[in-house]
């Protein structure tokens, strides 16, 4: 969580899933992250 402009909070998701290659957000809103090990990409959505 951001307060202002300082980190006060995080939450660790994802973990364990492999090598994290790559980060973007879509023009859908949604995150997507691509790990290896075995390849894939993982959506990240906010619901």
């Amino acid at each position: 969580m951001v307060q202002g402009d300082k980190i006060v909070d995080e939450e660790k998701i994802l973990e364990g899933i492999g090598r994290v290659r790559n980060v973007k957000q879509g023009p859908d809103g949604n995150i997507y992250v691509s790990v290896e090990g075995p390849g894939r990409i993982i959506k990240v959505t906010g619901e």
